[in-house]
């Protein structure tokens, strides 16, 4: 359960990077081409470096893409199961209210990826100073993990006014 959602997310965020790469990369150089990097990289000779910080960039951008995919494949998917596991095993005389519902978990989704998307390009900056690079980027992902999987935990046992009281 907790395997799958990151294999196939990554399967298929390779797959489009395998068939896009050379496209991404000529895009990437166009753009470079275009700003007042490439008279510093002509000057001096660090074509080589710029390739390799452009495929960086590149798989840098796929990370957090395949992260995203695979929480929501979970959130969708999994735990919807592994709540009624639980549910049925450890919980069984816990009321079902159905607070929640399929597109709500699709509407909440939506709303978290792009709430963690303009966090992420918002601290996105103060990555490049040492004691915010290790402690900034947790939180807009446990924000998105909060808000994904909070909601998918109540859905089917919490009422709609329990569900508005809890979040």
């Amino acid at each position: 359960m907790i395997i799958w959602p990151m294999l196939i997310a990554t399967l298929f965020w390779g797959s489009i990077a395998l068939y896009f790469w050379h496209d991404w990369v000529n895009n990437l150089s166009q753009l470079a081409t275009q700003t007042n990097i490439q008279s510093y990289i002509l000057k001096y000779d660090l074509t080589w470096i710029a390739s390799y910080l452009i495929s960086f960039l590149i798989i840098i951008l796929l990370i957090p893409v395949a992260y995203i995919t695979a929480l929501l494949i979970t959130s969708l998917f999994a735990m919807p199961i592994m709540v009624n596991q639980v549910a049925k095993s450890h919980f069984p005389e816990l009321e079902l209210k159905h607070g929640g519902t399929i597109t709500g978990s699709i509407r909440n989704g939506i709303v978290a990826v792009l709430a963690y998307l303009v966090l992420w390009v918002i601290t996105l900056p103060l990555w490049i100073f040492m004691p915010f690079a290790a402690i900034i980027p947790i939180l807009p992902t446990a924000y998105l993990n909060q808000r994904l999987f909070r909601y998918d935990a109540l859905a089917e046992h919490a009422s709609p006014e329990e569900f508005q009281r809890i979040i």
